[in-house]
């Protein structure tokens, strides 16, 4: 199982190549807002793995997100985080750089929740 400093790293590692991304290439928007869903992911892994958890599927982590009284408060964005990613990945929608800056807003609003936590 991951420690919390190794998710504390992939996060850290994956928000910055998303900021390294040229935008104006075509399917980089895609890649950089899968890359900062999975920052949220390891952000939230890191509290998790806390309490010796490790929650392997989005539902099950989703569930806990929404379950745990102190992480509910990002329980919106962390889905919004979500959506887009599986948008991206999923389905024909090509994302401009402008579409990048509401999710770099919802990981700013988990970082700002779950980083003091840790």
């Amino acid at each position: 199982m991951p420690t919390q400093t190794q998710h504390l790293k992939k996060a850290k590692e994956n928000e910055s190549l998303a900021a390294t991304m040229n935008l104006a290439v075509p399917a980089a928007s895609d890649w950089a807002i899968t890359m900062l869903f999975y920052a949220a992911v390891h952000y939230v892994e890191a509290f998790f793995s806390k309490a010796g958890q490790h929650l392997k599927r989005h539902k099950l982590r989703v569930n806990a997100i929404q379950a745990n009284p102190r992480l509910r408060p990002i329980y919106l964005d962390y889905r919004e985080l979500q959506t887009y990613s599986e948008t991206a990945r999923y389905q024909a929608v090509f994302f401009t750089a402008a579409d990048v800056v509401p999710v770099r807003r919802h990981l700013e609003s988990v970082k700002k929740l779950v980083v003091p936590l840790l």
